[in-house]
């Protein structure tokens, strides 16, 4: 009875010993991420979406935007965006360092708001908030889109945007209204060369070109002519209208 007591224990040892095998070879075939395990931060309201960015270098003014129905567009186009971010993929490192994994590319926050006062051209944005400083954004990659109120359509900057070791990062557009910014998990070289091959990346300066509003309504002031200047050219218009018309009556007199 003992005998078969102890191979009975023995089976059972086997069998544990086995499943523990099996478990821990599971765990390890699994333990780089996927996209199962993360879809990024979801954006369910403007609530979601920082607005405490700053201008970093030359004019404009960021605003928090109030319209709802503008919000609301700032959450739709956040989760295209995103669509977008992930069709990117980047080559990762295990935490530990071991090995190195292709995935795709994720959010990790979004930063939206109003830029007043540029008329066009680049702006230059700080964009660490109280959760992500400097350090944990320098070198990142960043999809940025601007909504045209005048065509009531969103664009993408050309370019992505390289956050520098200051959390800054230079936008560029040929006019100003609402910006969306969502920053990515990876930096340019992390992307493969199928991804690089897709896009260019624009880094950040401090000297950016651009026109505020306040010099585009100058410039165009100073192509249209003046309301004087207007009125005498259609007096001296009238006027030598009148001339020629008298000119050729004296002529038919002259010639009867």
């Amino acid at each position: 009875m003992k005998k078969i007591l102890n191979k009975r224990f023995f089976a059972l040892f086997l069998a544990a010993l086995m499943l523990f095998a099996m478990s821990t070879t599971a765990f390890a075939e699994n333990s780089s991420p996927s996209t199962e395990d993360y879809t990024g931060p979801v954006v369910e309201s403007y609530s979601d979406i920082y607005t405490t960015a700053s201008i970093a270098a030359g004019s404009g003014k960021i605003v928090a935007i109030t319209d709802t129905a503008m919000q609301q567009k700032m959450v739709e186009r956040a989760n295209v965006v995103k669509a977008y971010i992930n069709s990117l993929t980047a080559n990762y490192k295990n935490p530990d360092g071991s090995s190195v994994y292709t995935d795709e590319i994720w959010p990790l926050f979004y930063a939206g708001f109003d830029l007043q006062g540029l008329d066009s051209g680049q702006a230059t944005i700080n964009l660490t908030n109280e959760n992500y400083k400097a350090e944990d954004i320098a070198n990142h990659l960043a999809v940025v889109s601007h909504y045209n109120t005048t065509k009531g359509e969103w664009e993408y900057m050309s370019s992505l945007a390289e956050i520098d070791e200051k959390g800054c990062a230079t936008i560029k557009f040929d006019s100003y209204s609402p910006i969306l910014i969502v920053v990515t998990d990876a930096n340019k070289s992390m992307l493969t060369e199928a991804s690089q091959a897709k896009v260019s990346v624009a880094t950040t300066t401090y000297t950016p070109t651009q026109t505020t509003v306040e010099q585009a309504a100058a410039a165009k002031a100073a192509k249209a002519p003046k309301t004087d200047e207007g009125r005498m050219g259609y007096v001296f218009l009238v006027l030598a209208v009148i001339s020629a018309a008298g000119l050729i009556v004296t002529r038919k007199k002259v010639a009867k």
